[in-house]
């Protein structure tokens, strides 16, 4: 459960990293 919830965090980070980025690409 601990690896599944930290790898489902991990996911949830990369993924507001991208948005962000995208967000000040596209700015």
């Amino acid at each position: 459960m601990n690896i599944m919830k930290k790898s489902f965090l991990g996911v949830v980070l990369s993924l507001g990293l991208l948005s962000a980025a995208h967000a000040d690409v596209y700015k």
